[in-house]
Order: structure tokens, then sequence, then C-alpha cells
């Protein structure tokens, strides 16, 4: 039986420690096909990999990226670093191949691949290339033609790189993510949240947004009993609090009360969070959710101006973003407003009405995030080029931000600061570390969930 270590690199804790889904479905994957496999997280344990390494003998290591840094305008962090340390540190112990994975690689194969001197890429869902491959590679003899097979798969030719088309899976077989126990009672422990997914796939048409290029713009929906299966193995194993890392939950109402109802009928008593758009809800919906334990929302609004929201692609405006608001704070659901400041269309005008419009909506926390991280094959990434913001041989690996012409990010900093001032509901910084404080207290008293709903002022 061949072995496998899956390796998440991802060391980031902000706004907190995230569970590596990713690997758990590719574990999955792996195990269904009688490999032995053997997870690794940098984040719970960085010193001990090489360790680990020697003890297990991998006969294939397997790196996941999920973030290119993290999209922060100021002083922002940057991970491909990490993954270049961590590829040598593998090398140094091991002669098995590299493979690397992940949705930041999926982003930019070429360069990461490049960049790290990996032996295989993988672009894009995993659970079937990545199973390809290994069955090709374990075989020990292989044509090019073999390789040119599997989607997907980034890897060197004769002539010099060669990146596969991707082919999105059928959504039945995805397989239920393979979850290391330890792992997860660390991120339960850590962030109050273990992370599950109900759909690939996203149709929204946000000029910023890498979901649609990373897994395509047609959505794909587990199967609902699938899901809440998932969910009740990890209950069994002491999780009761879960957030639905869906692009967007209610992408199909369908969708949503197939999942609310399983989760009724069964009596799953879990709390759960999810992100929701404004749109394609109602009350109805609203109120099923509740039913079914959806106890926080996190709306990607990304600005209460109508005529940023439309530049922005967005299909909702601000009347939807209140009716919605209200509808999840009658049902006692906590619900956040995440804004994007500064992208197409954005004024001090507009930033203004934002602000003036936030007034009418109770009992929420507000997120506003300044500049929007540009990344190539999205519609904001053609305005860029069009306005001669950036170039073709732009390197996009490096945060790059951008901002409407039409605003700079000190005026935007100003605005965000007074803002602040007169509603400290406004969150303009990371949280202070008085309540950072609160908020542990909470974690080690057993209190699960994303917690900003203590920051609503």
């Amino acid at each position: 039986m061949k072995k496998v270590l899956l390796v998440s690199i991802n060391k980031c804790v902000y706004p907190y420690p995230v569970y590596p889904l990713g690997i758990s479905h590719l574990g999955a994957a792996l195990s269904n096909r009688n490999y032995d496999v053997v997870f690794f997280d940098l984040g719970v344990s960085d010193q001990q990999l090489e360790s680990k390494i020697c003890e297990y003998q991998p006969d294939f290591v397997c790196l996941s990226m999920r973030n290119i840094d993290d999209i922060r305008i100021d002083n922002p962090v940057y991970f491909i670093p990490e993954l270049e340390k961590t590829t040598l540190r593998v090398r140094a112990v091991c002669k098995a191949p590299v493979i690397i994975g992940g949705s930041a690689f999926s982003l930019f194969p070429g360069d990461l691949y490049n960049l790290t001197g990996a032996d295989y890429g993988i672009v894009s869902e995993g659970e079937v290339s990545l199973v390809m491959l290994l069955d090709t590679l374990s075989r020990g003899s292989f044509s090019h033609d073999d390789l040119t097979s599997i989607p997907g798969l980034v890897f060197r030719n004769s002539s010099g790189i060669q990146c596969n088309p991707c082919k999105n899976i059928d959504p039945d077989k995805i397989p239920d993510a393979l979850r290391e126990p330890s792992f997860e009672s660390y991120y339960s422990e850590s962030s109050g949240v273990i992370n599950i997914q109900s759909q690939r796939g996203c149709p929204c048409r946000c000029c910023y947004c890498t979901y649609p290029v990373i897994e395509g713009r047609v959505p794909r929906y587990r199967p609902v009993k699938n899901v809440v299966n998932e969910l009740l193995e990890s209950k069994k194993r002491g999780h009761s609090y879960f957030f639905m890392v869906d692009s967007v939950f209610n992408t199909s109402k369908d969708h949503v009360y197939a999942f609310c109802e399983e989760l009724i009928s069964r009596n799953i008593q879990i709390k759960w969070s999810c992100f929701l758009k404004p749109s394609n809800l109602d009350e109805s919906m609203m109120a099923i959710l509740a039913k079914a334990g959806l106890t926080h929302i996190e709306f990607g609004t990304d600005s209460f101006s109508d005529t940023v929201l439309d530049a922005y692609g967005k299909d909702f405006t601000f009347r939807d973003i209140y009716n919605a608001s209200e509808w999840a704070r009658i049902n006692s659901i906590n619900y956040a407003h995440f804004l994007i400041c500064g992208g197409p269309g954005e004024t001090e005008t507009t930033l203004t009405e934002s602000f003036i419009n936030s007034r009418q909506l109770k009992k929420t926390v507000i997120f506003p995030f300044v500049g929007m991280r540009l990344y190539p094959d999205t519609a904001l990434y053609k305005r860029a080029l069009d306005e001669h913001l950036i170039t073709t041989d732009t390197n996009l690996l490096e945060p790059f931000f951008y901002i409407a012409p039409s605003i700079t990010k000190e005026t935007i900093n100003t605005l965000l600061q007074s803002f602040h001032e007169q509603m400290p509901n406004w969150m303009i910084d990371d949280a202070p570390p008085e309540l950072v404080a609160i908020m542990k207290k909470l974690r080690q008293k057993g209190i699960q969930g994303p917690l900003w709903e203590f920051l609503v002022r």
C-alpha cells in the first residue's frame, strides 16, 4: 500500500485558525482508493514536519496552500515564502515526489510550480485528479499521454510547463471529508468552528472574486444527506458548531430548504454559520435557517451604496441588504456585514452614503476592508489593465490592491476612522487586546462560534 503525506501549510490565524478542509476531502478520496494517508498541519505543529516524514517514509508528499496572503492592504502577510521553505524542508529529508495544490496554487499554477520546483501540481479540485496522478506514478512506467489525460495537472514536458484543462467533479462523487480527530479538536478549541462544504462553484458576478476561477461558475450541490451525515459524524466526536464554507450558501433556494429540512427532520442539534448574499432570500427562508440551527450570518455585502454595488457586479441593492438584516434580527440570528471600500465606482460620496445607510441596520457589526486584492482572470483584472494600473507583466503574486482613481487610500482610512468614532460597530482595526482576552476566556468556557457578535455596539 502506497503511503501519502498530506500537508496543510496554512499558518494564518487571522481572524482565527481555519480547519484544513481541502486535504480532508483529498484524504478521503485517497483512502477510498486504498492509499495509506497521514495528515500533517503546519498550523498545529510546524516543528515536527521532518521527524514525521522520517518516521512515516511517504511515497508521495502533497502540499496544500490555501492563501497567497492575508488580503490586507497595510502590512500584508505574504505566504509564498512558507511554501518555498516547506518544499525545501521536504526535499532535505525525503526523495518522494512533491505535489502542490490548493486554492492559492490554482490561481498562480505556473508561477508557483516554477518557484518551488515541485514535481507536479494540481489545479482546482483534486479528489479525482490526485488519485489519477498517484495511480499513474505508482505504475512506474507511464507516457506523456497518461499525464495529459489527468485534469488540472501541471507538469514539465519537453518544451516547458504544461497545465491541463480542469474538469469539475460530479458532486455525488465528492467524498465525505476524512478528518484527523486531533486536528478537529485543535480547531474546535482554538477557533470555535469546524468547516464543512455543501456546494462548489459560484454563479455570482462579483468583479474581484476568484471562486468562479477556482471552482467554476456552475454551482454543484452535494447531496444534503451526505453533508448532514458528515456533520453528524463530527458531532459524535464532540463538535457541535460548524461553518459552511460555500462561497455563497443561498445560490439555490431549493438547496437551502433541502439542507435545513434534512437537519430538522433528523433532529441534528447543532449550531452553524455561513456566508449569505442579501438577495435570493425571503422571510420564510430566514425562519427555516433559524429553525435549523443557523446562529451567525456573514453577509458578503461589500457596500451599502447602490452605485458601488452595481459597479462591483452585485445583484442586490441596499433595500435587499436592509430586508435581509431585519429578517436575521427578527429571527435572533447574529449577522455581520463585510465591506470592500475603494473598489470600482467608489468616491467620498458613495463611502459616506454607505455610512449613512448603515445607521438603519440594527444590532450588527461591520468589517470594512480597504482596497480590492487583484487576481488574474477576474473582471477587476481586465478593468485594471484598461485603466493602465497594471500591465500583463505585473507580478500579482505579490499583493496588489485596486483603489478607484476617484479616491485615495488615505481618504478612505480617514473616513473609516470618522465612521468608527461615530459608530463603534464599524470595526476598522483588529479587536483590542482586552476584547481578545475576553474572547479567549469564552472559548475556554466552551462558547463556540465566531464570537464577533460581542463586538456589536
